[in-house]
């Protein structure tokens, strides 16, 4: 099993820089430095987080191996596919189908990559790839900027 559940850009935690009494690293520690709000601040709402967050980058979406989607996804940024999707596909970014992802449905992607299989129509205005291992059944439009 692995020990990394989300991707980030945080400091790793296994490498410690140093370790105190408690056995927490220092990075550890610093990513630990919350304060707990009161009632009273609950109650007044006015809670301001200390953390940076920055909602223009677009973001990478996974569907695992054994999920499966039934229902059109329309995602802004990146979607890679190692599952099953019964369903349109709307992407700001690529779309990505695995080796063992399943797309039956329509996709409209800045990009595309089928390495699994795919079966529907696809609209795609960036590049499009298809490895050795995929299977497209469908038609195929890549609108060229003039």
């Amino acid at each position: 099993m692995s020990n990394h559940f989300f991707s980030s850009n945080k400091k790793s935690l296994e490498k410690p820089s140093s370790s105190n009494e408690s056995g927490l690293t220092n990075d550890f520690r610093d990513d630990l430095d919350f304060d707990i709000p009161s009632v009273e601040d609950l109650q007044r709402g006015d809670l301001v987080s200390d953390v940076p967050h920055n909602y223009n980058i677009p973001s990478m979406n996974t569907l695992a191996q054994d999920a499966v989607v039934t229902g059109n996804i329309n995602v802004d940024g990146e979607l890679k596919i190692y599952g099953k999707v019964i369903g349109d596909i709307t992407s700001s970014s690529n779309v990505i189908i695995g080796e063992s992802g399943v797309v039956e449905g329509n996709v409209k992607a800045t990009g595309m990559e089928v390495a699994g299989r795919f079966n529907g129509n696809a609209e795609i205005s960036g590049e499009f790839l298809a490895s050795s291992t995929g299977t497209i059944y469908g038609d195929l439009v890549l609108i060229i900027p003039i």
